[in-house]
């Protein structure tokens, strides 16, 4: 059982995810993923955090940088620095997760990573822009203003991170066997049923 979540900001997708790890009795990968990388390829953990798809300082020009200077010759995966470089490593480290155990994955173009796993079932969450607002400025203490200026930059970055990495489009139903909106049935509500769409989409594949 591989299950990747990609999720709006501010969409309460990683409690959703929580939830679901703590009923299947399963790991939950989220930021432990950038230790592993960081693990695996002997880098500093700044790197991959300077190229985590919600950094927002210089974040478009980190990305478009690194491929510009992968065309002319100067960097790509050649580079151990690079953006593409960083992400590979990454991505073998999902890889090597999903074939060693059943996890959930939060975001990093997992769900494209894992497209060939016959395990892997991929969700995206969403939520109406007042409810993400409203959680932003209950945890965070801003305005509304801000929060929302936080979130419609959040999504812009994660958008540009995936659609660059995967050549598809974030957030398109297309890409996902599933796709809910917390905020119809709230945090606990959508985290049921979705696992009870998990355990159908598993029933109907034994």
């Amino acid at each position: 059982m591989i299950i990747t979540i990609s999720r709006q900001l501010g969409s309460a997708g990683r409690s959703i995810a929580e939830r679901m790890a703590e009923h299947y009795g399963i790991n939950l990968y989220d930021k432990k993923l950038i230790e592993l990388a960081s693990e695996q390829s002997g880098l500093h953990p700044q790197f991959f955090e300077r190229a985590d798809e919600k950094v927002s300082r210089s974040f478009h020009s980190f990305l478009f940088g690194s491929r510009s200077a992968a065309s002319h010759g100067a960097g790509s995966v050649g580079n151990p620095l690079s953006g593409d470089a960083l992400f590979k490593v990454q991505s073998d480290v999902i890889r090597d997760i999903a074939s060693r155990e059943p996890c959930i994955i939060l975001g990093r173009c997992a769900d494209y990573i894992l497209r060939d796993n016959p395990d892997h079932l991929c969700i995206f969450v969403s939520a109406d822009m007042a409810d993400r607002i409203q959680r932003y400025v209950k945890h965070e203490g801003i305005s509304e203003a801000e929060a929302k200026n936080i979130l419609e930059k959040g999504d812009a970055r994660r958008s540009t991170y995936y659609n660059y990495y995967t050549q598809r489009t974030w957030g398109d139903a297309a890409n996902y066997d599933l796709c809910v909106n917390s905020s119809r049935l709230g945090i606990e509500g959508t985290a049921q049923q979705i696992i009870r769409f998990v355990d159908a989409f598993f029933a109907h594949k034994a």
